[in-house]
């Protein structure tokens, strides 16, 4: 019983401060903290009308500006072919209480898409799930640490 116990103290002390450590990173995000060039690639599955899954893949850059809004251009693939190049669009990003980002992007075709965001507490990587149902999409966002970035905000 002693041993049991010991391993229980153990491992409380151990994880105990990764779950407050956590909660500080979370508590640091700010919209300041999603500013500058993004790269993304994003894969997955999308559903069509009879629920088949269909292989769909994006890959672009995005602009935060660290103000909630951001914009950025994308090309996909549907089953490995190309469909759709250069897509423009714009989006808006709110911060939730518990370290998640809320995004809403709007394509220059007007089709609005749905997202949860994951940054790290310094924003350099963000991890992306689109929250649409049907969509099985998830990806990262990497941030320039290039000069050209201040060039293109």
């Amino acid at each position: 019983m002693k041993r049991y116990m010991r391993k229980i103290w153990i491992t409380l002390l151990l994880t105990l401060p990764c779950l407050f450590a956590y909660g500080d990173e979370t508590q640091s995000i700010t919209l300041r903290t999603l500013k500058g060039f993004y790269v993304s690639a994003e894969s997955g599955y999308l559903t069509d009308s009879s629920g088949n899954l269909i292989a769909f893949t994006v890959a672009g850059h995005e602009i935060a500006f660290g103000d909630g809004t951001a914009r950025g251009v994308v090309t996909f693939a549907i089953q490995g072919r190309p469909v759709q190049q250069g897509i423009a669009y714009t989006a808006t990003y709110t911060l939730n209480a518990d370290g998640r980002v809320s995004k809403t992007a709007t394509t220059s075709q007007g089709v609005v898409l749905h997202y949860d965001l994951y940054p790290t507490p310094d924003g350099s990587t963000i991890a992306s799930i689109q929250t649409d149902a049907g969509a099985f999409l998830s990806g990262v966002f990497t941030r320039s640490s290039g000069k050209e970035q201040q060039n293109q905000q």
